[in-house]
């Protein structure tokens, strides 16, 4: 899949002036940072003059600054409400680790990141098939979960010599518990609030079974090669009573009730295609959906990775498209309404605290915003 993306990254022709001028307004979209050209962005410059290479998600700490991950650079970006870019970890070489100055690490394509409690940075560390953490008061980063093998092993131990297999994403609870997308290992783990890990959605076989049943019995699917993308990333309803996941390999959106421990479908008829806005989501087709974050009336936004698109659930389960034009790629409408832009291979969705909605236009090396 990896390789037939890159590929129709490299068609287009990203207009150069996309970023040049784009007001602020409610209901438009404009690029927020990235050239639309892939390469390894300086220090201290603005977001919108700084290249990135595949940017594949972002959140917000608790300090207000914005972090970007910067995929293929191996690196994790801060951007101030100013609009400045730094690098907070990664060399911009491959590598893994070590402990230490974060950054001095290497990563090898970290995929996602959240905060616990206590303002510290959680990174789904993707290749490195390890959890790491950066206390962003100190600057130093540790190994938190995960050998750094690629295999699975270790439930009901310690999550340091526990093995995980390209982890995509990080969610945190209230109790700073850890939910882990295990993504070739086609498991969700938690390390609880004892730091004990576990396995509490997948048995490990991809497929598409299990719902209405046992959570740890049901079968879940992302792909697991060499040329796999990262998928299955995971956001917490706003009561914290349920774990949504894009199931991105059964082109469905799915949730585990963390009280009963069962599994549920929620969005998505399993078909890859571009189908059912104004309708009710279940009866929708996604195509490789990959991430998901909910906004602050409980509608759900949806990275519809392979249609180019976002769609919008509202909390009545009727689906539409937020952003993007569903099933065509490529880079223009800045400026305008966001459901007559296009959109290459968006792979991460978020929104901060005024409700704009972030999207990271992945394969247009930028990151592009939605204003409320």
């Amino acid at each position: 899949m990896l390789l037939s993306l890159m590929l129709l990254a490299c068609t287009g022709s990203p207009d150069d002036t996309a970023a040049a001028s784009c007001d602020p307004a409610s209901g438009t979209i404009c690029t927020w940072a990235g050239t639309g050209i892939a390469g390894l962005g300086g220090e201290g410059t603005q977001a919108t003059e700084t290249n990135l290479y595949w940017p594949i998600d972002l959140t917000w700490g608790p300090d207000a600054n914005a972090y970007v991950i910067d995929w293929n650079n191996h690196r994790i970006r801060q951007v101030t409400p100013e609009g400045v870019v730094t690098t907070i970890s990664g060399t911009g070489e491959l590598g893994d680790g070590p402990v230490g100055p974060a950054v001095e690490a290497r990563f090898n394509h970290p995929a996602n990141i959240a905060f616990d409690s206590q303002g510290r940075m959680v990174i789904a560390a993707w290749h490195n098939s390890r959890i790491m953490r950066v206390d962003l008061t100190t600057g130093m980063l540790e190994f938190i979960a995960g050998d750094g093998s690629r295999s699975f092993a270790g439930d009901g131990g310690d999550p340091t010599v526990a093995k995980l297999d390209l982890p995509s994403s990080v969610v945190l609870d209230a109790r700073d518990q850890i939910y882990i997308a295990d993504q070739a290992n086609q498991r969700i783990r938690c390390i609880d609030a004892d730091n004990v890990i576990d396995t509490i959605a997948g048995n490990g076989t991809p497929g598409y079974a299990g719902d209405g049943g046992p959570a740890t019995e049901a079968e879940v699917h992302a792909s697991v090669g060499q040329a796999a993308a990262p998928a299955n990333r995971m956001a917490l309803s706003p009561d914290g009573t349920r774990l949504y996941f894009a199931d991105t390999g059964n082109h469905r959106i799915r949730y585990v009730d963390l009280a009963a421990g069962t599994m549920n479908a929620y969005a998505g008829n399993g078909t890859a295609a571009y189908a059912g806005d104004g309708g009710q989501a279940a009866d929708a087709s996604f195509y490789g959906p990959t991430d998901l974050a909910f906004g602050p009336d409980g509608e759900l936004y949806v990275a519809d990775t392979s249609n180019s698109c976002v769609r919008r659930i509202d909390p009545d389960g009727v689906v539409s498209t937020f952003a993007g034009v569903c099933g065509q790629m490529g880079y223009e409408g800045d400026a305008g309404a966001p459901a007559d832009a296009l959109l290459n291979q968006p792979y991460g969705v978020a929104l901060d605290a005024d409700a704009n909605v972030y999207i990271a236009d992945t394969y247009n090396q930028v990151v592009r915003v939605v204003y409320r």
